[in-house]
Parts: structure tokens; C-alpha cells; sequence
């Protein structure tokens, strides 16, 4: 209705492939730094209102992590917008930061959540990592991201036993 190609960014794009297909990425909201000012401007309210209108919130339970990266994306041009990688822990994900060695488990716990040391932040292009949250499907840049021990460690904890390599 307002004329923007549903694919028009480069946060689109990374949300959005070539056939409309969504693979159920969005940002990590547990921790948002943003401008509160732009979420209540009449062009996010407008959207949001449109969509509320259509019950998708309450009848199909559409979240608001979803909502908001796609309000972003369509709205917002990617230069408008960064991600920040921080120190930060929480369940099962924890990042000592930018240039830190990975977490640790502390003695007890089930998941890495303890940094040898902290790292600095980074800000980086939010299509980047709306990419590295896209399902494994080979492509060049998941596979120059990870060392191939580390994917077939992860193939074969995802395999039932009998299924083992």
C-alpha cells in the first residue's frame, strides 16, 4: 500500500529470501538499545495498527520480537540501523564480547556463561547477522563462518543415537 518492495533492503533481503520464504530470524530483544521517539512515530504506529487490525496478535500469536525486526526492516533504511556485540549471557547464549575468547562453564552449570575476560563492544550491520541466523543450508558464507569439525559435532548431537556417523 505504500509501494516498498518487500525486499528493498539489505535487512530485508537477509530476512526475506528470493521466494518470499521466512526463516523465522529476528533480533535478539532481551537487550535493546534504541530510540523510543521512532517507535512511537506515526509511521511505526501505522503499521503496527494495520497489523494489529488484522488479529494476527492475538489469533495467531504473532510475537513481538517478529514484529519489531520486520517494522525495522521495512521501514527503516540499513543504514539507519546497527547491532551491537556486548558481553551477554542469557540460558544457553553467552558472548564474553568483541575479540573475547568464547565462555566458559563455570563449575555446576549447564550452560557457558563465565568470561576469562570481557571484551569490547562492536557495532555491526544488522543484515550481517540477521544472516548468521538463518537455518544451515551450506551456503558460502555459513560454511567460511564455521571450522567443519564444528558442523559435524552439530549434525551428529542433532541425530538419534542409532544414527551416529
Amino acid at each position: 500500500m505504500h509501494g516498498l518492495h518487500p525486499r528493498r533492503t539489505r535487512m530485508l533481503e537477509s530476512l526475506i529470501e528470493k521466494n518470499f520464504k521466512w526463516y523465522q530470524q529476528c533480533m535478539m530483544l532481551d537487550i535493546e538499545v534504541l530510540r523510543l521517539d521512532w517507535f512511537r512515530s506515526e509511521t511505526y504506529q501505522d503499521l503496527f495498527r494495520y497489523m494489529d487490525s488484522t488479529g494476527g496478535f492475538w489469533l495467531h500469536r504473532w510475537g513481538n520480537n517478529p514484529f519489531r525486526t520486520f517494522a525495522v526492516a521495512v521501514l527503516l533504511n540499513d543504514t539507519d540501523v546497527r547491532s551491537m556485540t556486548l558481553p551477554y549471557a542469557h540460558q544457553d547464549s553467552c558472548s564474553c564480547g568483541a575479540g573475547a575468547p568464547p565462555c566458559r562453564l563455570r563449575e555446576g552449570a549447564r550452560f557457558a556463561d563465565s568470561c576469562a575476560e570481557g571484551g569490547g563492544v562492536r557495532f555491526e550491520d544488522l543484515a550481517e547477522g540477521l544472516l548468521d541466523l538463518q537455518p544451515w543450508r551450506g551456503t558460502d558464507r555459513q560454511r567460511k563462518k564455521f571450522a567443519h569439525a564444528d558442523i559435524v559435532q552439530f549434525v551428529e548431537e542433532q541425530l538419534p543415537g542409532e544414527m551416529l556417523l
